[in-house]
């Protein structure tokens, strides 16, 4: 839990969204599925709830996460950009 406390730490917004965040995160591990798909609204705090959440699945030893995003390229730009600042201040290696 070192690297989803440090998030929540980092990004206090997102200890708003702690509960929904534990509830995606059983339900992923309950379902025994190799895939998950989180979709939302636009400025719905996405991003941050699925950084949070690959925060959490790391610190449960998952190894291999990917993030695919939509094919705007500004929004994918856009959400890069956050992926790796997350990464880089949470010193999680990345593959970018």
């Amino acid at each position: 839990m070192e690297l989803y406390r440090g998030a929540l730490e980092k990004y206090p917004y997102l200890k708003e969204l702690d509960p929904i965040i534990n509830e995606i995160f059983l339900k992923v591990i309950n379902s025994g599925k190799r895939s998950v798909l989180l979709q939302g609204y636009v400025q719905s705090g996405k991003t941050g709830a699925y950084l949070a959440l690959v925060a959490k699945m790391i610190d449960e030893g998952y190894k291999k996460i990917f993030i695919i995003t939509k094919s705007s390229l500004s929004l994918a730009w856009q959400t890069e950009k956050r992926v790796l600042n997350f990464l880089k201040m949470m010193k999680i290696p990345s593959m970018c």
